[in-house]
């Protein structure tokens, strides 16, 4: 079987070095060499004294080997990812504790492990390309979102450096299927042929996801910002008929109608560049998409229920 976490990383002293030596990365995730000064951290009861002693951990880069700290200076890919699903990230997850339990479900997950305070784990899940990485991201951070876990957007840097850490008894699935979903990033801007014919073909597309959204009455507005960024959205794309929508759309979350009304008013004068693109990422972070890529989250769901 071929061991795809048994490759070459790079490898820094500390958080203060620049050039790094190499390690092996399945060296690194399944040895003991840093576990009692990874215990001592999680023995610490002072927050701060626990940071300073983890600074003085070394660090490695799972996704490649670099010849500096820089995404540029790639010298080889792994072809892998790592995400790390913090606890305070995560309050509202049932189960918490039992998390590398229950992720056992994903096929995508390779390995699983305590993080170095032990208040949260990390995960790597093999990709197809690493020329998509945050395109890779993206799409893991929408499954990820549809089971109501939230996994840190600084994962999504290729050359992101973690500390060692140590977990006696971590999950490793060598057969771990290859992620190859992506979500591509949507123009800013769209010309007046694009909008003319997103009026009549993506309509469909914004109805049916309205659709799904109230069937499972889920709330994609997530906070302030995100929500006023769904209302222009619809403004710029449909104009006066996007309102309803807006409203729809705006009841599964903190609910206004006058307010929402007025936002919606706010977003028609124009001045705010959001395409509709915009509002499929929104629905996507939720679980609310065009494709059934997540069907294999759907286990790893209902266990977090």
């Amino acid at each position: 079987m071929n061991n795809r976490l048994n490759t070459i990383v790079s490898f820094y002293d500390n958080i203060t070095c620049v050039r790094p030596d190499e390690a092996n990365l399945y060296d690194l995730l399944t040895g003991d060499t840093y576990r009692a000064r990874v215990l001592a951290i999680r023995n610490e009861r002072s927050t701060e004294r626990q940071k300073r002693l983890k600074n003085k951990l070394p660090l490695f880069t799972p996704s490649g080997l670099f010849l500096k700290a820089s995404a540029k200076s790639l010298l080889l890919p792994t072809g892998l990812i790592c995400v790390d699903i913090d606890g305070k990230d995560n309050t509202g997850v049932n189960n918490f504790d039992r998390l590398k339990e229950l992720i056992t479900g994903i096929p995508y997950v390779m390995y699983c492990g305590l993080s170095v305070r032990g208040a949260g784990y990390f995960c790597i899940i093999p990709i197809s390309l690493h020329s998509k990485f945050k395109q890779h991201f993206h799409a893991l951070q929408s499954d990820f979102a549809r089971c109501g876990v939230t996994i840190d957007k600084s994962c999504s840097d290729i050359s992101r450096k973690r500390f060692v850490s140590y977990d006696p008894d971590p999950y490793i699935n060598l057969s771990a299927e290859t992620y190859t979903y992506v979500v591509e990033p949507q123009r800013a801007r769209r010309t007046r042929r694009s909008v003319e014919r997103a009026k009549g073909e993506t309509a469909a597309d914004v109805e049916r996801v309205i659709a799904a959204i109230c069937d499972r009455e889920i709330d994609i507005t997530g906070p302030y910002g995100q929500w006023f960024e769904i209302c222009c959205a619809l403004a710029n794309e449909f104009g006066e008929p996007g309102r309803e929508m807006f409203h729809t759309v705006s009841r599964f979350g903190d609910y206004d109608f006058e307010q929402a009304d007025r936002k919606y008013n706010e977003a028609l004068k124009g001045g705010y560049d959001y395409s509709i693109g915009t509002f499929f990422h929104c629905a996507g972070l939720y679980g609310v998409n065009n494709d059934d890529r997540i069907d294999a989250m759907t286990a790893f769901q209902e266990y977090l229920k």
